[in-house]
């Protein structure tokens, strides 16, 4: 038990953050600094900020020093697949999205051992995150809750299933809304078993604070 774990290795609370995406004043400040703190990152380390490489290097090291755990974004598998192709001397085979341009720019511009050593930052990262982490009675995944994810102790879901696709993208119905991104759905709160929560990021339902919203058997859900 994962939480078994974590209280005794000393650690008395957990903190969790979503979406860092490369701004790393942000994540220093969000960052609890107690030592009995351990964290969660929902995935979407990088894109979009201009300090991607730092903040995927800073919670690498979390990680591997075994203070922190992350669960893989739709941005991170990207990039993954982005760092796999391009150093094998392959061409890039998907599309380098508004975002995703910041992260490949910067290693562009970088010194090539500087850009070789973020790469593997990045990748070590990447491959210590599952595709959502249970805790007691809470899930952690960063877009969608699959109510078969419950229980399922495997590392990652199946390439191109269904649990992949809800951890990942979320819950869509194949149209795309007026800013060109796919149309989220949120049906899944619907199925969501009586006395579990979750806890996700990926969307921005405000600015303003933390949106909770509660399933029909009383789940809390909440969107960071």
């Amino acid at each position: 038990n994962l939480l078994e774990q974590i209280y005794r290795r000393n650690f008395n609370r957990v903190r969790v953050i979503a979406d860092v995406h490369g701004n790393l004043d942000g994540l220093k400040t969000v960052l609890d600094k107690r030592p009995d703190t351990f964290h969660l990152f929902l995935g979407d380390v990088i894109d979009y900020g201009l300090k991607s490489w730092e903040c995927a290097s800073w919670i690498n090291r979390l990680v591997s020093q075994g203070k922190a755990l992350m669960v893989r974004g739709n941005h991170d598998a990207k990039m993954y697949r982005y760092i796999k192709q391009t150093t094998a001397g392959k061409d890039y085979s998907g599309t380098i999205s508004h975002g995703m341009d910041v992260s490949t720019n910067q290693l562009k511009a970088m010194m090539p051992n500087q850009a070789t050593r973020y790469q593997a930052q990045f990748v070590s990262l990447y491959e210590q995150s599952p595709d959502w982490i249970e805790l007691g009675n809470w899930i952690f995944v960063h877009a969608a809750v699959d109510q078969r994810m419950w229980g399922d102790t495997s590392f990652r879901a199946l390439p191109n299933s269904r649990n992949e696709s809800y951890a990942l993208y979320g819950e869509t119905d194949g149209t795309k809304d007026e800013d060109g991104k796919p149309t989220r759905l949120y049906n899944w709160i619907n199925d969501m078993p009586s006395g579990k929560n979750a806890m996700l990021g990926h969307q921005i339902l405000s600015r303003e604070a933390v949106v909770e919203e509660r399933s029909p058997m009383g789940s809390l859900i909440v969107f960071l």
